[in-house]
Formats: structure tokens, C-alpha cells, sequence
């Protein structure tokens, strides 16, 4: 009788329509999605890329997952995330991308929510920093170059303010 019943069960489960479409097992990295087609009838049952932020590991799901912090995923359709590398991070779920870490701050682990600030009197010379070794004293910032233009914007202004001084004394005679 056991036997019978299962038999019975499994004719049941292979032959009967449950208003769908053939049972569609959507693949990782997808959702199924049933629609009515217009003016009503038998939904139709497709396959739908998960979008940029989310991902789907297992068959058959009816809803994609964000992405959780410190991972993102910048391609649809996928089954997994990608983790932020080394001097970026992520805060939020959902993501299509990693943060560079801003200036004074640094992020040497993978996978991050956030990014480590430098010590006192230290910052870093750019953005995307991947070590603390990056953090230098802040008047090591300033590149030469650029020291040597705030000098040359100096002399500029005095000499044009003392070239408008003379001028002005000149007319004042």
C-alpha cells in the first residue's frame, strides 16, 4: 500500500498543472518570475538576470540578495559578490562598487565597511591608500612642486602690488 501511494503521489506531482507554465528552475545568478500575460490565462514563468548590487547562489529563487557590505558585484546576473581590495570599502549593502579611501585615511584588510585614519599630524598623498605606511607628516604632503608655486604666487603678488604702488605715486605727482 506504502509503495502504491508514493506511486500515486509521484504521477500526481509529474502530471497535474499548478496554473504555471512546466515548472521552470531558474539558474544561480537569476529569479524566477511569473507573469500574467494580458487580458489573464496561464502565467508565464521566466528567468530574470539579478541585477548590478545582488546576487543569487542558489537555483529556482524568487528574489535576488544584496550584496553585503564590504563586497560588491558591478555585472548582472551574477551568483556571488566581489570583495573590496585593499585601500577601498563599501558601507552599504546592495553595492555596484568599491569607495576609494579619502585623503588622511588608509585600508589595508579586503572586504571593508570603512577606512582607518592616519595618526595625528599625518595624511595620505592620495586617495586608495592600502597601508598605514602611506600616512606621512603632514607638511611631507605638499609636494615641492607645489611649494615652490605657493613661493611663486608670493613673489607675484608683491611685485605686482609694489609695481602698482610706484604707479599710483607716479599719477599722484
Amino acid at each position: 500500500m506504502r509503495i502504491l501511494t508514493t506511486l500515486l503521489f509521484c504521477f500526481l506531482l509529474t502530471n497535474i498543472s499548478f496554473g504555471y507554465d512546466d515548472f521552470v528552475d531558474c539558474p544561480e545568478g537569476t529569479r524566477t518570475v511569473n507573469t500574467i500575460p494580458p487580458g489573464g490565462g496561464t502565467p508565464i514563468t521566466t528567468c530574470e538576470p539579478c541585477a548590478e548590487g545582488k546576487f543569487q547562489d542558489q537555483t529556482g529563487q524568487s528574489v535576488c540578495n544584496d550584496c553585503p557590505a564590504g563586497r560588491f558585484q558591478d555585472q548582472t546576473g551574477q551568483a556571488d559578490c566581489k570583495t573590496c581590495l585593499v585601500g577601498t570599502y563599501q558601507p552599504n549593502p546592495g553595492a555596484e562598487s568599491c569607495l576609494p579611501c579619502e585623503l588622511g585615511r588608509f585600508q589595508d584588510e579586503e572586504e571593508a565597511i570603512d577606512c582607518k585614519t592616519c595618526p595625528p599630524g599625518t595624511t595620505t598623498r592620495t586617495t586608495g591608500s592600502a597601508s598605514q605606511d602611506a600616512c606621512v607628516p603632514v607638511d611631507e604632503n605638499l609636494p615641492a612642486m607645489n611649494r615652490w608655486g605657493l613661493i611663486a604666487l608670493i613673489l607675484l603678488v608683491l611685485t605686482a602690488a609694489t609695481f602698482l604702488l610706484r604707479r599710483r605715486s607716479l599719477f599722484e605727482k
